[in-house]
């Protein structure tokens, strides 16, 4: 037989000789990759690896949600802020709560204390829907264990639904945490209310935790929740 004693000819392995199973037969990755996961990609034509790290992605991370619970009053987004991320955003949206109550937050320290004193500069602008008239007002307030979502009281009708979208600048570092955002209501009297804050933390505890609570304990009848760390460069 003429191929007894000779060497086979090398041969390149095509697409046609690979068995999808070389992928699907394998153990899936659960989460997301670890920046010293590798990929195989082909870079004009020259197979090479790739470190995940590498592969650019959005910029931020969910760290932390929080979903409607019924007959809560308060709840707490635990260990949301580490020394991983140096600015926050908490956004929220659904948001509703009883008759009369206003929303409060804190930010809780490493054994779940609330981090007082609080400084806070709150507008509050509102245009009737139905008549084209509105108006704007500002509060302010120091020193306190809280700052509010808004300056304006719940309705507890179920057609009052609150959004929010809040940057949260340095809390866990050793340092004054600021806080800017806006927030806004579609209230059942046919009026939207919008509101700009502006917050200031004048304390160099690390904060840790961010609890969300009704003023007068007040069940929330809605609310989604999501804290993400802006990634750094």
């Amino acid at each position: 037989m003429a191929y007894i004693g000779n060497k086979p000819a090398n041969k390149a392995v095509v697409a046609s000789d690979l068995d999808p199973a070389v992928i699907t037969g394998q153990t899936a990755l659960a989460v997301a990759p670890a920046d010293t996961d590798e990929f195989l990609i082909s870079d004009a034509g020259v197979l090479k690896r790739l470190d995940a790290s590498l592969i650019g992605g959005g910029a931020y991370e969910v760290v932390a949600t929080a979903d409607y619970s019924s007959g809560v009053s308060n709840f707490t987004l635990t260990d949301c802020f580490t020394s991983t991320y140096q600015v926050y955003k908490v956004i929220g949206h659904n948001i509703s709560g009883a008759s009369g109550e206003k929303l409060f937050v804190q930010i809780l320290d490493s054994g779940g204390s609330a981090i007082s004193g609080w400084d806070q500069v709150i507008s509050l602008s509102y245009v009737n829907k139905s008549t084209g008239g509105g108006g704007e007002t500002y509060t302010s307030d120091n020193n306190l264990a809280y700052f509010k979502f808004m300056n304006y009281n719940f309705s507890g009708n179920s057609t009052e639904i609150g959004s929010f979208d809040w940057t949260f600048y340095q809390p866990y570092d050793s340092i004054y945490t600021q806080v800017t955002g806006r927030s806004i209501i579609d209230s059942n009297n046919d009026h939207v209310y919008g509101g700009g804050l502006s917050a200031m933390l004048p304390s160099t505890t690390s904060g840790r935790s961010l609890k969300f609570y009704t003023a007068s304990g007040g069940n929330f009848a809605g609310y989604k929740i999501t804290v993400l760390g802006m990634k750094r460069s």
